[in-house]
């Protein structure tokens, strides 16, 4: 339920933009998926999993007063989500300590709005992500792993189509390197180092339209952590992380 009221005593007071409006909602969710894993060896194993999701969410106006347009909140009649997932993973396994995989993820949203006396907008999403991941354990209480993953993603909006100033679509192309190691010297003391390395080439100049959307940028974060349990009850967790965040100057201008 909404209502705009204009308060008596105020030094302007426009009773002709008072509103009221009942709606009511009807959302529907539902999700499939299919998949599986396959053994062909000891040492080499492959999953592979599909999804399609389906969201709609429905605004029906139960009430609405006449007052003019005016006054009228933005509103949404109808916004549906449909979503293709694909995950497939390849895993092997030479040696004890030493596990590699490959992973693929494929994600395609698609949003269809309808906006209150207007036609449905669509807007597209689609991203490629690949990583690569090892992890070594030579000692049971030593565990390091490596991992690099490119993400590809692309979006776009109705704005990119606007009569007016039009807002180009998003390509993002994103690299990232995780480095990580564990260390356990008793059974209630662990040590942790995490670095995440991201480099990013997103800046697209357009412009012919004013509009230098995306940045070119590398990041780091590090972080160094212990945790101690000296009793049951009590647990010590101290921890450091640094981050630093660089933008190319040249695509900020």
């Amino acid at each position: 339920t909404e209502e705009l009221r204009n308060v008596a005593g105020e030094s302007s007071v426009d009773t002709a933009n008072d509103f009221n409006r009942e709606t009511l909602t009807f959302i529907g969710k539902s999700v499939a998926t299919l998949g599986a894993r396959v053994v062909p060896t000891k040492e080499f194993n492959i999953t592979a999993q599909a999804r399609r999701r389906m969201a709609s969410n429905d605004y029906d106006d139960i009430i609405e007063s006449s007052a003019s347009s005016s006054a009228r909140s933005a509103f949404i009649d109808v916004q549906k989500l449909y979503s293709n997932e694909f995950d497939t993973k390849l895993t092997y396994k030479p040696l004890r300590w030493v596990q590699s995989s490959f992973r693929y993820q494929y994600l395609d949203n698609k949003y269809d709005t309808r906006v209150q006396s207007q036609d449905t907008q669509k807007a597209l999403m689609l991203s490629h992500i690949f990583t690569y991941d090892v992890y070594l354990q030579p000692k049971d209480q030593f565990l390091l792993n490596a991992s690099f993953s490119n993400q590809d993603m692309k979006i776009s909006t109705p704005a990119g189509s606007a009569s007016s100033t039009q807002i180009p679509g998003f390509n993002s192309n994103v690299y990232s390197w995780l480095l990580s190691g564990s260390y356990l010297p008793k059974e209630n003391l662990t040590f942790t180092n995490t670095m995440v390395y991201s480099l990013a080439n997103n800046f697209d100049d357009f412009s012919s339209s004013g509009l230098a959307l995306g940045e070119d940028f590398d990041k780091i974060d590090l972080t160094f952590e212990m945790k101690w349990k000296p009793k049951e009850n009590i647990n010590v967790e101290p921890h450091y992380s640094y981050n630093m965040y660089n933008t190319d100057t040249t695509s900020a201008d």
